[in-house]
């Protein structure tokens, strides 16, 4: 395994300890979530140039799927600091009266 190949595998582990350890904002769980479908990307086209494999179909629909989550974390987002005036994680707690 290469140290190009290691590297990714790095990016997939932080952005994965800051999903579990960072859930304060949604921002910031929303950028966890992006540093991690990116470094899958990533890793595919990576696997796909050692092995000789045409990912293209593959690549291109991680990142269909990477900018429809993107929107639709923005469009949360923003819905979330209309109705609650904030960006907290904590806020969106429904079974509290």
């Amino acid at each position: 395994m290469s140290l190009f190949v290691l590297s990714f595998w790095y990016i997939f582990a932080v952005g994965l300890l800051g999903i579990v350890f960072n859930r304060a904002y949604i921002i910031s769980l929303l950028l966890c979530l992006e540093l991690l479908v990116m470094s899958l990307f990533m890793l595919l086209c990576c696997f796909g140039l050692f092995y000789g494999v045409s990912v293209s179909f593959y690549s291109i629909s991680i990142l269909a799927v990477n900018a429809c989550e993107a929107s639709a974390g923005l469009a949360l987002m923003v819905s979330m600091s209309r109705s609650f005036g904030n960006t907290l994680l904590f806020s969106l707690n429904l079974l509290s009266s």
